[in-house]
């Protein structure tokens, strides 16, 4: 059995109760309460609200565990990790929109791995995830119900053409090629609509999403200029059979003139 007290701890301003073993050779369980309000479990010094120590535990807290603790429920850190642990793979995070039985979850994440958000109306369902400069994700969408101030957009599509396909690495992975294009060079030709930029207005990463916009704007110029010069050969081809005809009707007079030259020639 061992024997428990409550004593002091420190001295002066730094005076706090402490619940710890009477043999000093057995004390690895103390919980300390400073005069800052600081409680410190396994923790002599605590300097937040609430320590759990320095050691390393898959579980250091636990909501909820099992007497023989095949299931629980907690949180805790291990291998430069913080672990948020479920009982089973059935079980799951859910936020709720208010406390009671009547909340309804709002963001879901399953045992399985899988992710619920009831309030993210088409994601995953073909809409793609998007980050919002002020920090918010969410979903795109393209319907006009979401959109004001739809106008045309003007700009020059050909600036595509000047795009340099380039290969490269990353620094933590040289082994490792990739290809794509370079966010800087993107932006010096004027393709800022293509580029996402960091807080500080730097490129930072490329639209690919939005390339698909300028080439297809480019098949449609190609297209109309397609349609003009056929619209040009199917009259160049059409004079030409209106020439073949008219070579053809005066074939056709030439040989009746020989024919009218010769009946008349018999008659001398």
């Amino acid at each position: 059995e061992r024997s428990w007290a409550f004593s002091q701890f420190g001295t002066g301003g730094s005076t706090a109760l402490k619940l710890s073993a009477t043999n000093s050779n057995n004390n690895n369980k103390n919980f300390i309460i400073d005069t800052d309000g600081f409680v410190g479990i396994r923790d002599d010094a605590p300097v937040h609200q609430l320590s759990l120590g320095s050691g390393l535990a898959r579980t250091k807290l636990a909501l909820y565990e099992s007497p023989t603790n095949t299931s629980n429920y907690g949180m805790g850190v291990q291998s430069g990790r913080f672990h948020f642990n479920l009982g089973n793979s059935s079980a799951r995070y859910q936020f709720n929109d208010g406390p009671g039985s009547g909340a309804s979850p709002i963001f879901t994440i399953e045992g399985s791995g899988n992710i619920i958000a009831p309030g993210l109306e088409g994601f995953g369902a073909g809409a793609p995830m998007i980050y919002d400069p002020g920090g918010e994700i969410g979903f795109d969408n393209s319907s006009r119900r979401f959109k004001t101030d739809i106008k045309t957009m003007g700009e020059d599509w050909t600036k595509i053409f000047q795009t340099r396909p380039v290969t490269y690495t990353r620094p933590a992975s040289r082994d490792t090629w990739e290809i794509g294009y370079i966010a800087e060079e993107l932006d010096s030709i004027g393709l800022g609509n293509l580029v996402g930029y960091d807080l500080e207005g730097l490129p930072f990463y490329i639209r690919y999403d939005r390339v698909a916009l300028y080439l297809a704007e480019i098949v449609k110029m190609h297209h109309a200029d397609l349609q003009a010069k056929q619209e040009q050969i199917d009259m160049l081809v059409e004079k030409i059979a209106t020439m073949d005809d008219l070579r053809t009707e005066v074939n056709a007079l030439r040989e009746s003139i020989f024919a009218r030259e010769e009946q008349l020639g018999g008659q001398k």
